[in-house]
């Protein structure tokens, strides 16, 4: 729609003038953040616009509950080092898949039943 079409052009320009002030000073990573902040805005402008016409149920306790898990594997994953690069990503993703995957059956009742019906299924 035309409502859609102006967002995604205000939001390419402005990823051109962040572009601008961000990348002669930081490089690639002005080009990143350049990047993010416009794709954020045009995230947050579309869903404004869409809930305008269309009522949309945002599952917000969800969202926090397992953003939180997310955010409590970062804060354990990224402190893990090995002795070389490929060590510790292998390390990390390791970590990271355990504790998430223990995690979410700790506290989602669906992810446990899930899991159950599956190893039903191989028992038999």
């Amino acid at each position: 729609s035309k409502s859609l079409m102006l967002l995604v052009a205000a939001s390419a320009l402005l990823n051109l003038v962040l572009n601008i002030i961000l990348v002669p000073p930081y490089g690639i990573e002005g080009a990143a953040i350049a990047t993010l902040i416009s794709y954020t805005v045009l995230t947050v402008s579309t869903f404004l616009v869409a809930t305008k016409g269309l009522r949309v149920e945002i599952p917000w306790r969800v969202i926090v509950k397992f953003g939180s898990i997310a955010a409590v594997m970062y804060a354990i994953v990224v402190n893990i080092q090995g002795p070389n690069d490929v060590i510790t990503i292998a390390l990390q993703i390791i970590v990271g898949a355990i504790f998430y995957t223990l995690a979410i059956l700790a506290v989602d009742a669906q992810a446990r039943n899930t899991v159950r019906k599956v190893l039903a299924h191989f028992q038999r």
